[in-house]
């Protein structure tokens, strides 16, 4: 895979590229202090891509059966570096979390971003145990509950994670929280892997 480099706006941004297939457009992600902008970059010119926010449930273009098909489609580019038994058990709570049944009409439709940093996170920590995953307002979350630990970690696009850990701390229930870059996780974590329950 090939890789460009472009010259930044000011000191507070940088712009990332990659080649999606090679002699064709060139999909660039911009990061302007900490805000990430895809561009496009086409006989030498850089334009913008607008990222559409998540849509509402009531939109009729996008279907629940879309939405799944969708996930399941991102999903499948990750699979193969995950546990075997968790395969099918993610497939399961897909289709779960964007049932029928289970969708509320004021939800919004997925961030796509946010599943993607999500199955990221999965892979890059190497865990032993995987999640219950949560769906709110867009975004894909994780929740590991163990002995008196309860860690939830929220998804946002471009691999930026929010955490939140509570426990037992001499006689109270300490709260801590943190956003951090995903590549930032392991060591984030790693006061809160007692017994290396969290991963190895």
């Amino acid at each position: 895979m090939s890789s460009l480099t472009a010259k930044p706006e000011n000191k507070n941004s940088a712009v990332l590229a990659r080649v999606r297939e090679p002699d064709r457009d060139r999909i660039v992600c911009r990061f302007t202090e900490g805000h990430g902008e895809l561009l496009r970059f086409s006989a030498g010119v850089f334009s913008p891509i607008l990222c559409p926010r998540p849509l509402k449930a009531s939109s009729s273009d996008i279907s629940l059966d879309e939405t799944r098909i969708s996930l399941k489609e991102m999903y499948s580019k990750y699979v193969m570096h995950l546990p075997r038994e968790w395969r099918h058990a993610v497939f399961e709570r897909v289709d779960e979390l964007f049932s029928e049944d289970e969708w509320e009409e004021d939800e919004s439709q997925p961030n796509m971003g946010s599943w993607e940093t999500f199955l990221r996170l999965l892979v890059f920590l190497k865990l032993k145990k995987l999640p219950s995953i949560g769906f709110h307002n867009g975004y894909f979350s994780g929740v590991w509950v163990h002995s008196d630990i309860r860690m939830t970690i929220v998804c946002r696009p471009f691999d930026h994670i929010e955490w939140v850990c509570s426990r037992d701390g001499e006689g109270e229930r300490e709260v801590t929280a943190g956003d951090a870059p995903l590549h930032r996780m392991r060591a984030l974590l790693q006061s809160y892997n007692d017994e290396r329950w969290l991963y190895d």
